[in-house]
């Protein structure tokens, strides 16, 4: 319902609330409302963190260069990473882990940046 002057009907319910001196009871009841629908909205979007647990150590996601789609086999006996995923870091390191670390990377780094086979407007070249 609207009225001359096109505002609603809570238009004439915050002004004669104002009018009579209870406009704190109005910001008392609006703000925890205001405060649960941008919750509701923004929910999804919060920023996620770019650390990951890898083995023992806490890795920025942004050091990540690459992560090896197979595990490591090399061929010799004393050989200590057979087996193991490599997750390159930059200036040349890296950190050596299970399968199950590698998916938890992989999966950090697309919440992270976004999986780009997610976007409907990402387009091959």
């Amino acid at each position: 319902m609207l009225d001359s002057a096109g505002r609603g009907f809570g238009c004439h319910v915050i002004q004669s609330l104002t009018k009579r001196g209870t406009i704190e009871t109005i910001d008392r009841l609006i703000h925890p409302i205001n405060d649960y629908f941008f919750y509701i909205l923004h929910r999804d979007t919060a920023m996620v963190s770019p650390i990951v647990k890898v083995d023992d150590k806490h890795l920025p996601l942004y050091r990540v260069v690459w992560i090896a789609d197979l595990p490591h086999f090399c061929g010799e006996e004393d050989c200590q990473r057979e087996g193991y995923y490599e997750i390159r870091l930059d200036v040349e390191d890296s950190v050596w882990t299970s399968s199950a670390e590698r998916d938890e990377v992989l999966e950090a780094l697309n919440r992270w940046c976004g999986d780009p086979r997610d976007d409907p407007d990402e387009r091959p070249f």
